[in-house]
């Protein structure tokens, strides 16, 4: 497994310096959505990978990508997916590790209205990926 790091308090060269030396290619970035998380899509010997990055208040950069992650599925910001997966859609049905079958309905704000086996609801369900096909 090859894991590449950035951080900014122990590197002497610029976050830039270090992509070139190491053969990264920042394809896009999108902020992840709560402190100083970033979220980038990365070209590294040919593969698009998702990486990670923290942005300090205080201005530390760290950033983290594994060559041996599963390949991204596009480079389109913000998409997440990864070769061979598939998004969940209103109607689906999705069997849980925990042995909870999911209906899907429809996705209210930041979450899907949803009910399990028996009919349940169940709240604040926010899987975007089907496990089955991950």
């Amino acid at each position: 497994m090859a894991h590449l790091s950035y951080n900014g308090v122990c590197e002497n060269r610029s976050f830039d310096q270090w992509c070139a030396d190491n053969g990264v290619e920042v394809v896009t970035a999108w902020d992840a959505g709560m402190y100083g998380n970033i979220t980038y899509k990365v070209r590294v010997a040919g593969k698009l990978l998702i990486a990670s990055a923290y942005q300090s208040q205080h201005g530390n950069f760290t950033f983290d990508v594994s060559t041996d992650s599963r390949e991204a599925a596009t480079e389109n910001c913000g998409c997440t997916l990864r070769v061979g997966q598939v998004r969940v859609k209103a109607g689906d049905t999705i069997h849980e590790e925990d042995g909870r079958v999911i209906t899907v309905g429809n996705f209210i704000g930041n979450f899907w209205q949803a009910w399990d086996q028996n009919g349940n609801p169940v709240w604040n369900y926010r899987r975007f990926v089907h496990p089955e096909a991950a």
